[in-house]
């Protein structure tokens, strides 16, 4: 890495431990909404834009970077939502700086440190660390025979297939083992996933997705923009700020701008939209649906229909991410 490249970098870090000080200095010291407002969001996208400056030629770092910058916003966000709501003792500097070490999070609540000296609770995170390390063996082993055999080679449906099989893999092998030593070092951390493979719609696959973006999503998007009240206007909002996220780590690290991002998050609002809507209308027109829609086959239908939403326009999400991540061209 030269020189310059390991200034920006740094420069990067600095910026985010600052807006934890300046964070906490407006949302605590302020005493009007509008003044909150008004040197916040600024600070915000100025914390966003500066690891833009970082060169092309490094793109699994500035990926690094661009999630450890906008995990620092969304936990800024969060707290200065939720800063009335919370308890006396959850406004401490000191607690509210610490929370920023737990970075597997976005709920400013959730990443208090129990106590470094208490031992963690039931087996430590000890089970959740040997299954990332057995994801992470199955995906390293899937990989290294793909590379041999050359099987990605064969055509490029096949070349995306294998990829995102090998994505997953290892994708919740890491996830696993980060929860597992978040255990370890006491944070009071839940699944990342909520068995989202065994879904039987598009909306309950992206609920027990990446549990805390979807947590953060719900209470700082949804809730905010339509809510129960307007359930379409806030799952909009939700699908399309999650796509304009990943277009944020991913497009701009890989320095291809593109929308495809936006685009596959939007056919997944679609395929919710639609799978709401059927749901009513079976509901209400067929007699025997309430009985019907329990039974094996049916369960069956809609689990396959379901991974269907997800995968098939899924090459829109790896034609970008193969680009920070080059697995089978490294």
């Amino acid at each position: 890495m030269d020189p310059q490249t390991l200034l920006l970098v740094l420069a990067v870090l600095f910026t985010n431990i600052l807006s934890r000080f300046y964070g906490f200095w407006v949302i605590a010291r302020l005493d009007t909404h509008w003044k909150k407002g008004l040197f916040f969001w600024p600070a915000i996208l100025i914390q966003l834009l500066v690891p833009l400056s970082l060169p092309k030629e490094h793109p699994w770092l500035k990926w690094l970077l661009l999630c450890n910058t906008c995990f620092h916003a969304f936990k800024l966000i969060d707290y200065y939502y939720r800063y009335e709501s919370l308890p006396e003792k959850d406004r401490n500097f000191k607690r509210f700086f610490h929370s920023f070490e737990c970075l597997y999070t976005a709920d400013i609540r959730k990443s208090f440190v129990t106590s470094p000296l208490t031992p963690p609770a039931g087996n430590g995170g000890r089970g959740d660390f040997y299954r990332g390390l057995l994801y992470l063996a199955l995906g390293t082993t899937f990989l290294l025979l793909n590379r041999h055999s050359g099987w990605w080679r064969l055509s490029p449906q096949l070349d995306y297939l294998t990829l995102g099989l090998e994505y997953y893999l290892l994708c919740v092998g890491l996830v696993y083992l980060g929860v597992g030593i978040h255990k370890r070092m006491g944070y009071e951390v839940e699944g990342f996933f909520h068995e989202p493979a065994s879904a039987r719609s598009p909306g309950e696959f992206w609920a027990g997705w990446n549990v805390p973006v979807h947590e953060w999503l719900r209470d700082n998007v949804y809730k905010r923009v339509g809510g129960r009240r307007h359930p379409y206007r806030g799952l909009f909002a939700t699908f399309l700020f999650s796509g304009l996220f990943h277009e944020y780590i991913i497009s701009l690290a890989s320095n291809t701008l593109n929308g495809f991002m936006v685009a596959y998050f939007m056919t997944q609002f679609v395929c919710v939209v639609f799978s709401i809507s059927l749901h009513r209308f079976l509901n209400q027109y067929l007699p025997d649906y309430s009985r019907m829609r329990l039974t094996r086959p049916f369960l069956g239908v809609k689990w396959f229909l379901t991974l269907s939403c997800v995968l098939i326009p899924v090459s829109l999400f790896i034609h970008n991410f193969k680009k920070v991540f080059p697995l089978h061209t490294f």
